[in-house]
């Protein structure tokens, strides 16, 4: 990446750079703040050059960083219509602590703006909650006014839960599941498979 500073920068490249900046979190090098900082800087690079300056005080890894994985067509629940069950696993390269601490920093505003609560946290756990009313409520209070008004009151609520179980390794196997809709399935099942 060092080499020719001044060519573009591809899509792949600032993948790697977010995924060694990510690494060097996991360590110790970087503290959450800075890896928000580099990472961003790194998804908005134009050129070698800015992506090599974002590693530049850092150590090259060891070894060669792994080659990113072959996207994964989502999940059969990720393509459904409607609200369904779904359930995505993913191994993540850092302690559960600092993923959980990751998810509450980017995940749950997501979520919240999604308008799901977080209703519980607890070590190694995190619950979000969507309370809504179905469509068909509102037809059937039209339809069978005035009884019908008391299907306004029926309210469903969609869960989703995010499960950080350590690894032997000090790594985090990170379980996603719930009901949900299909934005909300896809856009995890794009997430956990970047």
């Amino acid at each position: 990446m060092s080499s020719a500073p001044d060519l573009r920068a591809s899509d792949a490249e600032r993948d790697e750079t977010v995924a060694l900046l990510r690494e060097h979190a996991g360590t110790g090098r970087l503290t959450m703040d800075e890896l928000d900082e580099r990472c961003s800087a790194a998804l908005a690079a134009r050129t070698r050059g800015e992506l090599a300056a974002l590693l530049r005080d850092l150590p090259r890894p060891p070894h060669p960083a792994p080659a990113p994985s072959a996207r994964v067509a989502p999940v059969p629940a990720a393509r459904g219509l409607g609200v369904r069950p779904f359930t995505y696993e993913q191994q993540l390269r850092v302690a559960p602590h600092v993923a959980m601490d990751e998810a509450l920093r980017h995940l749950a505003p997501a979520l919240h703006q999604g308008r799901y609560e977080l209703v519980d946290k607890q070590p190694g756990r995190l619950g979000f909650s969507y309370s809504r009313r179905p469509a068909w409520t509102i037809a059937v209070a039209i339809l069978g006014f005035p009884i019908g008004l008391v299907a306004l009151l029926h309210t469903q609520e969609e869960r989703v839960t995010l499960d950080f179980d350590a690894t032997p390794a000090g790594d985090t196997r990170l379980v996603v599941s719930g009901r949900a809709p299909r934005s909300v399935r896809r856009a995890f099942a794009e997430l956990l498979a970047s």
